[in-house]
């Protein structure tokens, strides 16, 4: 995801931010990483860790909550 030109005030800025996905193999068998481009964040997932409580993965659905938190 790229965000740009974004306002503030009477200057304009430029805002760049990037985030990876990746899966491999199937829906129930397969895993993924995620990460963002200030390596900040470089976390597996798997359909265990998006359905299952007490996983030492993430989902998707958590990252997006801390986002909103932070």
């Amino acid at each position: 995801m790229t965000t740009n030109d974004k306002t503030a005030g009477k200057h304009k800025i430029a805002l760049n931010r990037r985030s990876r996905a990746e899966w491999t193999g199937d829906l129930v068998h397969g895993s993924g990483r995620l990460t963002v481009g200030s390596g900040a964040i470089n976390v597996p997932y798997s359909f265990k860790s998006r359905i299952e409580d007490g996983q030492s993965a993430t989902n998707p659905e958590e990252l997006l909550g801390a986002a909103h938190a932070g």
